[in-house]
């Protein structure tokens, strides 16, 4: 023991973790005292956790649900994980664990009132007593601000009787709590039968995929201005004609619908006023996209709700609908057939690419420009929210530093080119396993939904994952033969890329660290913010207080990573999402960490700069068992991380309040196994149901 303590002394440089490891030694072994363990639980930043979801519990087992692999749980796909922008509310699913509906699917609002967050359950209550209707009956997006919900039900809910029976329908949910509800289809659809049910079609390739018999899709919202409130807007395909101007496009195609403030309007109207009969916002990948049946909604509609961009199936070609009055054609200097990327928030910038050339669009002007002359693109990992940077992949030579035939990956910006670094083509083909389903992803996906990488709003910075060695770190795996996925980060104003997850001690990694996806295609997580702070979920020991062997959180900044959850028990921590500021980082995790908390069902905390500090709860230990290393108090100035930049160089140390350990959730690359439930959904893993998407299909 003594020499333990004179070890973690000389690392922490702390004499006094010597003496304290003695007086332990002394008093456990001599004396047969019992001691409770000094636990370190300062966190960078000094934030403190608070306890989100409710500590008491009326039912489930599986608590809050977390982020999976690569991208969410199942229960996940397609349902929004969501903090507000001040980080004051939080969004999330979970099972029947508080004020229980029927069904163990139930989603949840927790709001920060003085210092304690309040939680209500926001499913609502539908007329079937089916637990499959009840759990097709959820929210499908919300406002920046979490002051409104969409919600997607297949059965009226109950008490509304201004809504077609057996129809499935979208509700605009505001008001306190959510609780008003407002219903987008009043009256019956005129081409689809009066039921849904589910069954198999064969699309024009020859494949073949679920589908819903009549159907409703969130496409998004407007994330509102000044003048105009977020979701004022709300886009919707339907497979069917809703407004007088409108054709039926077949049970397997779409129309598209804007829902304004209580008005539906036809989006797919062509520049002659014509209608074709079969569009999709942004543009549909459900031809290679297995995650959930979702287009690329990526900022398909501008803040202000008065340009939507969509894709005509038939032709290919791409357009933007403005003010529900015009339409004019995005990609006609090129001959048509543009594929639709991304655009600025305020729709004045849209990127499109075809050919292997990425080019951008101004709505003003109506001037296209290729950013890329000597072609290659392979796809975008993201944009500012201005629309004055985008990162892409190419395989061609467009600035200094690229390689011939690899995926390059490049900043444009101002008309200027810079190379970022060349990555390995396994960075956009990631794959973790559920249900026996590739869920798929990458820095460059095709769509949306499964894009790992993110850029700043700014545009100044860029994170993304990769297994080449971008920085000199030898990412080989030491347990496994493969190159392990790390995350890295790269500053626009400096120049310089890191490795945020590699391990500081240089000793090489044991599992993947993947960075998260959206799981609804419309919202993604706040994992990087302007600040240059990056949050990030690992089951590799970054740092060596990290001494837990599974996931924990990880927060970088300036140059040194620290951990956010203790990372000192077997209970993984899962990073869930982060206010715009980055002064709250949620997190999900069994582990017991306010004494609040006394049960062992997934839980959701936030980690809040300036939070409401608990002592955490203390475990009483005896004899031997009480003779582990010391920690320091949370007061005390931790180890200084260093990280890797460029190709070895370190970056100069810069002192931040200690933290303690913490590990992320969830092994990358392995699929945990699933119980056979009987009765109603309920496992008792890890909060996961076995619950298939009810949307996924096909026929585009």
């Amino acid at each position: 023991m003594v020499f333990l303590g004179k070890a973690w002394a000389a690392f922490t440089n702390d004499k006094s973790l010597y003496w304290l490891a003695l007086a332990m030694a002394v008093g456990a072994c001599c004396c047969g005292m019992t001691i409770r363990p000094a636990l370190a639980y300062g966190v960078p930043d000094q934030r403190a956790y608070e306890l989100v979801s409710p500590a008491q519990k009326s039912g489930g087992s599986g608590g809050v649900f977390a982020l999976g692999e690569l991208i969410f749980q199942v229960e996940q796909l397609g349902r929004p994980l969501q903090s507000s922008v001040s980080g004051t509310s939080i969004a999330y699913g979970g099972e029947d664990f508080f004020e229980p509906r029927l069904g163990s699917l139930n989603e949840y609002l927790s709001s920060l009132t003085g210092t304690s967050w309040m939680t209500e359950n926001l499913t609502p209550v539908v007329s079937s007593t089916s637990e499959s209707a009840i759990e097709a009956n959820e929210h499908r997006g919300f406002a920046p601000d979490l002051s409104v919900g969409i919600i997607s039900s297949h059965a009226p809910i109950s008490g509304d009787l201004a809504v077609p029976p057996r129809y499935p329908n979208l509700y605009i949910a505001s008001g306190q709590e959510l609780r008003s509800l407002q219903p987008v289809i009043r009256s019956t659809p005129p081409h689809r039968s009066p039921y849904f049910r589910f069954g198999w079609a064969h699309s024009h390739e020859g494949s073949s995929s679920f589908f819903l018999h009549n159907y409703l899709l969130f496409g998004g919202g407007n994330s509102g201005t000044a003048l105009v409130p977020a979701f004022s807007h709300v886009l919707f395909a339907a497979n069917d004609a809703l407004t007088p101007n409108a054709v039926d496009p077949g049970e397997l195609a779409d129309n598209l619908y804007e829902w304004d403030r209580g008005q539906i309007r036809l989006v797919n109207v062509l520049p002659d006023g014509t209608t074709t009969l079969n569009g999709a916002f942004g543009v549909d990948h459900n031809d290679e996209f297995v995650n959930s049946p979702l287009p690329n909604l990526s900022n398909v509609i501008s803040a202000d709700g008065s340009k939507i961009f969509w894709t005509d199936q038939n032709s290919g070609n791409l357009y933007v609908r403005e003010d529900g009055e015009r339409t004019r054609q995005v990609d006609a200097a090129v001959g048509g057939g543009g594929e639709y990327q991304t655009a600025s928030i305020d729709g004045s910038k849209v990127f499109f690419t075809k050919g292997g050339h990425l080019d951008e669009y101004q709505t003003s002007t109506e001037i296209t420009r290729d950013l890329t002359e000597a072609g290659g693109v392979k796809g975008v990992l993201g944009a500012s929210e201005d629309g004055t940077s985008i990162y892409f992949v190419a395989t061609t030579v467009l600035a200094a530093g690229g390689a011939v035939g690899q995926p390059n990956l490049y900043l444009a910006r101002d008309g200027i080119v810079t190379f970022v670094a060349t990555l390995s083509e396994t960075d956009n083909e990631i794959a973790g396993v559920s249900y026996g389903t590739a869920l798929r992803g990458g820095d460059w996906f095709r769509t949306f939904a499964g894009r790992t990488a993110r850029v700043s709003p700014s545009g100044r910075y860029v994170a993304f994952m990769s297994t080449k060695r971008l920085t000199g770190y030898d990412n080989s795996d030491a347990v496994r033969n493969r190159q392990d996925y790390e995350a890295f980060l790269y500053d626009s104003a400096t120049g310089a890329l890191v490795c945020v997850s590699c391990n500081v001690d240089g000793s090489r990694p044991t599992e993947n660290t993947l960075l998260p996806a959206p799981a609804n295609g419309t919202y993604q997580q706040r994992y990087l913010n302007d600040n240059g702070q990056l949050f990030f979920s690992t089951s590799d020991a970054v740092l060596p207080q990290d001494t837990n062997g599974v996931s924990d959180v990880y927060e970088y900044e300036n140059g040194h990573v620290y951990l956010i959850s203790p990372g000192n028990t077997e209970d993984e921590a899962v990073f869930a999402d982060a206010s715009e500021s980055g002064n709250d980082v949620f997190f999900t995790t069994r582990q017991s960490l306010v004494p609040a908390d006394r049960d062992r069902i997934n839980d959701l905390y936030d980690a809040r700069v300036g939070g409401h500090a608990e002592a955490p709860p203390a475990a009483s230990c005896s004899g031997e068992e009480c003779l582990g290393l010391p920690v320091a108090p949370p007061s005390a100035e931790g180890p200084v991380s260093t990280v890797f930049v460029g190709a070895g160089n370190l970056m100069p140390p810069a002192p931040k309040p200690a933290q303690g350990a913490k590990k992320s959730a969830m092994k990358k690359g392995a699929a945990k196994p699933r119980k056979k439930k009987r009765g109603r959904r309920r496992t008792k893993g890890h909060g996961r149901t076995a619950h298939a998407h009810p949307q996924a299909r096909t026929g585009r």
